[in-house]
């Protein structure tokens, strides 16, 4: 089971693995969301803050949320698919 990953570590290692960069944000009233430079695909995240610890059930949600299934592999994600 891949280990758990902060916000900025998850961002850090989409764009080491992937090459995408995943920039951070912060909208007033709305909270931290990811926001995929090449497709400008966006995944809110709520009330929380970059050094929240991210589950790998959450990590693989916002590589889904971005309409970036591919990246579950690059980042040893993909453990809920059966062989």
């Amino acid at each position: 089971m891949p280990d758990e990953r902060t916000v900025k570590q998850l961002a850090g290692e989409i764009e080491h693995v992937a090459g995408v960069k995943v920039r951070i944000g912060w909208m007033p009233f709305y909270g931290l969301f990811l926001r995929d430079t090449e497709t400008g695909n966006i995944y809110a995240l709520g009330l929380v803050t970059k050094r929240e610890i991210l589950s790998p059930g959450e990590q693989e949600s916002i590589c889904r949320g971005l309409h970036r299934e591919k990246w579950l592999d690059l980042l040893g994600l993909d453990a809920g698919q059966e062989g």
